[in-house]
């Protein structure tokens, strides 16, 4: 009757490997889902310093010091278009970002996800391939450079402080874990009490 226990471990080591597998997969956060728009394609894009993250962690106030598009103040709250997604991005107080932001039905602007806002430090010439842009309160509608695309955005890839993280996934595969591994010690100890009895 116990010659089951060792088989059903190995099975459930196995499922709790192909599910951490999966959930690898699944979760990562692929840029090319999202290619850069062009300043046609959003309606506000902007350099900004995070100065206060929301308890949800979608809602952000940003002091706007350019602009590229839209009519912006230095002072700017607005939520993540994807947030909950493994393409949000999680912003940091104090730094500062390059950010790609759309009215929703509203009128209220939502800023990207890892593939469209990223941290502006370290971005080379990315600003630079805009254009010169403007300072926030400055009410131009049109962009100065319509139809520019940006190069691929900096720090994307995975284990940059912008790229895809797995922070979800943790609790799952843990539970995977322990579960094989009673289930592994389980199957030890009742092979153990039937080789006694032998």
């Amino acid at each position: 009757m116990r010659i089951w226990l060792p088989r059903l471990a190995i099975i459930a080591l196995l499922v709790g490997l192909a599910l951490s597998v999966q959930t690898e997969r699944t979760s990562a956060c692929v840029c090319g889902m999202f290619p850069l728009p062009t300043l046609d394609e959003v309606d506000a894009v902007f350099a900004g310093k995070v100065v206060a993250v929301g308890t949800d962690r979608e809602t952000v106030e940003f002091r706007v010091s350019r602009v590229w598009k839209g009519d912006l103040e230095e002072t700017e709250t607005m939520r993540q278009g994807l947030g909950g997604t493994s393409c949000s991005i999680r912003v940091t107080v104090g730094a500062t970002y390059l950010a790609y932001a759309w009215l929703d039905d509203a009128g209220r602007l939502n800023f990207g996800n890892k593939c469209t806002t990223f941290r502006i430090e370290g971005a080379q010439d990315y600003p630079a391939r805009l254009g010169p842009g403007w300072p926030p309160g400055t009410p131009i509608v049109e962009p100065v450079s319509a139809g520019t695309t940006a190069p691929e955005p900096p720090g994307t890839a995975a284990g940059t402080p912008d790229g895809p993280s797995r922070e979800g996934d943790g609790p799952m595969v843990a539970l995977l874990v322990v579960a094989a591994l009673v289930l592994a010690g389980a199957a030890f100890i009742g092979t153990r009490g039937g080789a006694r009895r032998a």
